[in-house]
């Protein structure tokens, strides 16, 4: 069997496709994993804020 070689542009388009594939698969895993029952998120009252002044 012989191999079949890959020019620059097909390297590059299939970097492409691979990196956004495993970006996407990344972004939905931490997505999931960041997901929290309702119990453990705080309230709005208990919530932190700061108030911006103009000088």
């Amino acid at each position: 069997m012989r191999l079949k070689s890959i020019s620059w542009h097909g390297a590059v388009y299939y970097g492409e496709v691979f990196g956004f594939l495993l970006a996407w698969v990344a972004g939905i895993a931490i997505a999931l994993s960041g997901d929290q029952p309702a119990a453990s998120r705080p309230n709005a009252d208990q919530l932190a804020s700061a108030e911006v002044t103009a000088r």
